[in-house]
Order: structure tokens, then sequence, then C-alpha cells
């Protein structure tokens, strides 16, 4: 059918160069060939897939799909998570090829505007806060939220179980991370933070789009004209194709 397979996860395919009805009818001959149902499950306006459960998607309707984009998650920092959402809300709002260089020069100007601030050391602390719940006992984990956390408790913090929820913020000096509460800006670790923001959006999102603003990684495969996502049931992929 001349259908292009962009890359799959797990029971799913994105598959591309074509139209909805080829898709379709596809769907339909792998059905009556191997008993396996496949359900249309969205169609992108543009698709980007970095590696296998990496991926970014914005469907016709301007909706962004991810996977495996660290800059979404819950225990990232706010203001991580902020800067995150500004740039695929600039990234959703592209039409065409030709777009993307005004999105450039738009996710540019807001990453340097964060970067200065982050600088600046007046970011409220409580948008630098890494929120996790403590899933060891306090005095064995390892790794700066435990450190954090045994701080916390030197200092007369009591906890109400293993299991809850504590935030912290990385700092300077002898310990790099403190209980939130307990730090002051001059302690903030800018350089810490500068390397999450090129782990969680510069290494996905920039390259995304063609552009690095503090390092080169690695290459994300842009493609446009529609894509689908089909979802195979009952049976593997390896079987079919």
């Amino acid at each position: 059918h001349g259908i292009s397979v962009l890359g799959g996860d797990t029971d799913s395919l994105f598959l591309g160069n074509t139209d909805m009805s080829t898709v379709e009818l596809a769907m339909q001959e792998i059905q009556d060939k191997f008993g396996a149902s496949m359900e249309l499950e969205n169609e992108f306006r543009y698709f980007v897939i970095h590696a296998k459960k990496n991926y970014l998607g914005v469907s016709v309707n301007g909706e962004v799909e991810t996977k495996g984009l660290l800059g979404k998650k819950k225990h990232v920092p706010w203001f991580i998570r902020r800067t995150f959402n500004d740039i695929t809300d600039i990234l959703k709002a592209v039409q065409t090829k030709e777009q993307f260089s005004e999105a450039k020069d738009k996710i540019e100007d807001i990453v340097k505007e964060r970067i200065a601030f982050l600088r600046s050391k007046s970011v409220p602390l409580e948008e630098l806060a890494f929120t996790v719940r403590l899933s060891k006992q306090i005095l064995q984990g390892k790794g700066q939220a435990y450190d954090a956390a045994r701080y916390a408790v030197s200092h007369g913090i009591k906890f109400a179980s293993e299991k809850q929820k504590f935030s912290y913020v990385l700092t300077t000096g002898d310990r790099s991370a403190k209980p939130l509460g307990f730090v002051n800006n001059d302690e903030v670790n800018v350089n810490g933070y500068l390397k999450h923001m090129e782990s969680y959006i510069g290494e996905q999102l920039f390259n995304l789009v063609e552009m690095s603003i503090t390092m080169d990684g690695q290459r994300w495969y842009l493609v446009f004209s529609p894509w689908y996502r089909v979802w195979l049931r009952f049976a593997p992929l390896k079987e079919i194709f």
C-alpha cells in the first residue's frame, strides 16, 4: 500500500505517507489475514520520534501527545516543567515546516529568559523544588533526596511515614541538596538546575526543532504530512510485519 512505518511502541504502530482510506484498508486486510484487530487511535499533524518510547506528536486537533519526555514528569521542579510546557505550546501551534523558523526564535527567547532568571537567583524556591515520595527508610536510602531528608530529621523534622512526599532543592556548599524550607536563594545550585534543564528539555526538545542552546544531542526525526497511530490487539507486531 506504500505506507511508511515510522516506528512502534509496544502494541502500536505509527504509519504515514498515505491517507486515512489506505490505512483503513490495510487494517482490514491485516484483520482478515491474521485475525488481529487494529484500531485507529490518533491522527497527527506532525510527529517526531527520537528513539523507542521517546516521541512527540501533535494531533490534527492540536493536542500534544508525548512519551518518554522527562520535562513533563510531576517530580520535576515547576520551573522546568513550566518551561517545557511553554515550549510544547509553541510547537503545537506549528502548522507547516516553514513555521518552525518562527517557533525556534520563540523557543530560544523563552529558554534564554529562563536561564537568565535562574542565574539571577530570583526564582521562588518552591518552583525549584523536586518533590518525590521516599520509598526506603530514610537512614538507609541513597541519593540527594535521602541526604536532604536526613538533614531535615537532624533539624527536628519528623516524618509521618516513610512514603510521604518530600521536597528538596539543589544547593551548593557541603550539601548537594537541602529540604525546602531550609534553603535561601544564595545557596541555589544554578549549574545543577541548568544540567537538569539540559537533560529534561535540551536533549529531547531542542533537537526536536534542530536547535541547541547549551549542548548537541542526538537527532530527532521530524515528519510532516498526516501520520496515524494504530493500536494492534491480540497479536505481536513481529508476527505480522
